[in-house]
């Protein structure tokens, strides 16, 4: 959640907002009244330095955010879902979701947790599982494994032709300068090929590295996971280039991986009502002016909970200023 000030008639309140999507928009989904600014420092400072917090829980939110958006504009979960073949009636997860997840991860999971058998470890301590929810048990190693599998030549085929489409259709990119086989391989093929292919076996960001794959179908759905990744990592990229923002697949990840939330936990001896706040409210890290401009240049403000939120109430708007801007 997040700790907003609305001004209404020329007096300032606090509230706690909690964000959250609503047919595919980012809206307020729980709001909670603390007060007068007044009233707020007297819950603060009730049992002295008992207030303070003892220890914090944060997890990285910014590049999970980046590489969800580029996700939705392509469409990507459909587009495998259609590709590949339909899972058993009993599947926790459908392919879309699995592969995008494994997609994530390979673009900016710590390298030890970039395995399948962290797949869900990673997935549960990051953004992504807000962004992207879904039934972490569907990701356990086992079952990931056995999933990849059953998948053949012929659907990574068809996923990876259907992916091409999507970049065509929605950047107006000329088919003859895109074709299968350069999408594929987008950028070991392209005018940057050397970067592009150290690129995707640099061991830190968006990486087809480590291989921990034995069998050739395996290993096939890996490199096409690993390409995904590395595409989505360029279309971040495109965007803020885009928006003057001269940068690398390897900064901006490295930047946006840096935009964290927390939780704050505080000591027995704290007032019920902070700990009630800690527990429904997230603390952001405060962005550097770099990472402002690539907030704003990739439009992920509000699923960073960063900055002012506006809202409508009775024909009116009412400002709300976020105290972590």
């Amino acid at each position: 959640m997040q700790l907003v000030r609305k001004t209404v008639k020329g007096n300032s309140y606090w509230y706690l907002v909690q964000k959250g999507r609503k047919h595919g928009v980012v809206t307020n989904v729980k709001t909670i009244y603390l007060g007068t600014a007044d009233r707020l420092a007297a819950m603060l400072s009730e049992s002295g330095e008992a207030q303070f917090p003892t220890s914090f829980d944060s997890w990285e939110v910014g590049a999970s955010a980046a590489l969800c958006a580029e996700l939705r504009e392509l469409d990507v979960l459909r587009i495998i879902d259609e590709a590949c073949p339909a899972r058993r009636a009993d599947a926790t997860l459908s392919y879309g979701q699995m592969l995008a997840v494994i997609a994530l991860q390979r673009a900016i999971a710590p390298r030890p947790l970039r395995s399948l058998e962290h797949l869900r470890q990673w997935y549960e301590g990051c953004g992504v599982r807000e962004l992207l929810p879904m039934d972490p048990t569907g990701l356990d190693g086992r079952r990931v494994h056995d999933a990849l599998a059953l998948l053949r030549a012929g659907d990574l085929e068809r996923l990876e032709t259907d992916l091409v489409a999507a970049v065509v259709r929605k950047y107006h990119v000329s088919s003859e300068d895109w074709s299968v086989e350069k999408i594929v391989s987008s950028l070991r093929e392209q005018s940057d090929v050397d970067f592009g292919f150290r690129q995707i076996t640099d061991p830190q960001w968006a990486s087809a590295v480590p291989l921990r794959h034995y069998t050739d179908s395996l290993l096939r759905v890996h490199t096409t996971l690993s390409v995904l990744a590395l595409l989505l990592a360029k279309l971040v990229v495109r965007r803020l280039r885009r928006a003057g923002i001269q940068t690398t697949v390897s900064e901006a990840l490295h930047e946006l991986s840096n935009l964290r939330l927390a939780h704050l936990h505080y000591g027995a001896s704290a007032s019920p009502a902070l700990k009630e706040l800690a527990r429904a409210s997230r603390v952001s890290s405060k962005p550097s002016a770099l990472q402002t401009k690539m907030i704003r240049a990739l439009g992920i403000t509000e699923a960073l909970q960063f900055g002012p939120t506006q809202r409508r109430r009775a024909g009116k708007k009412t400002s709300e200023k976020s105290s972590i801007a």
